[in-house]
């Protein structure tokens, strides 16, 4: 058994919903929901990602955020095995542990 401990500061964003969804886009309403904005005023932290950049970046007239840093440490107990998968596509052999 192995122990890992992994420690850090996770860049975190709050993201406050301050426009309406009424009359925007519908693809746009479906992004507020993905980001887990449901009223006005109402307020989530997300990790800092591409992803979650990008969605703000589609709906940055509607939201707005602030950027924030979490401390974390976490140990992890596990039991590692060697379980080893061989992928091939066009000719790429990808070895995953």
């Amino acid at each position: 058994m192995k122990k890992f401990l992994v420690k850090g500061d996770i860049e975190m964003l709050k993201i406050t919903l301050v426009k309406s969804t009424i009359g925007a886009i519908p693809k746009h309403r479906k992004t507020v929901q993905a980001l887990g904005l449901n009223k006005l005023h109402s307020t989530v932290e997300q990790q800092d990602n591409a992803a979650i950049r990008g969605m703000l970046n589609q709906v940055k007239h509607l939201a707005q955020r602030q950027r924030s840093s979490v401390r974390v440490e976490v140990t992890v107990q596990a039991t590692v095995s060697l379980q080893v998968e061989v992928v091939t596509v066009r000719s790429l052999v990808q070895v995953v542990a």
